[in-house]
């Protein structure tokens, strides 16, 4: 990629200086050195003059969208894995509230119980 021509949308015509760590640097006609991410820019400013370069610039952008997509992915995967983790400890808070009722009016009960055979004894 690096000496391809390309044309920006608002700077014009200019030649690839480099091409590393998503990163795209571009010297405009004009003489500015311009950097940018690579290869969204392609996707909305950059053009590139060769049908090869456009091709490699197109691929590319398939491989970032496709990437993106796939971390989308696993973050909704990571966020419903969460939630349901989530909710199994509010349905399990939820049961031990209820046997711990259940216990509390099981003692209630016994020691009523054991009140009136005490009452009936005594």
């Amino acid at each position: 990629m690096i000496g391809e021509i390309v044309t920006h949308s608002r700077f014009g015509r200019g030649t690839v200086e480099g091409l590393e760590d998503s990163r795209i640097t571009v010297r405009f006609d004009d003489g500015a050195v311009r950097v940018f991410a690579y290869p969204a820019a392609v996707e909305r400013f950059l053009t590139f003059e060769t049908p090869s370069a456009a091709a490699q610039a197109a691929e590319d952008l398939a491989q970032s969208q496709r990437t993106a997509a796939e971390i989308a992915r696993a973050e909704i995967e990571a966020r419903r894995r969460r939630e349901e983790a989530l909710t199994q400890m509010r349905l399990e808070a939820m049961r031990e509230k209820r046997v711990s009722t259940a216990k509390k009016a099981a003692a209630n009960r016994a020691a009523a119980v054991a009140r009136n055979k005490a009452k009936a004894e005594g």
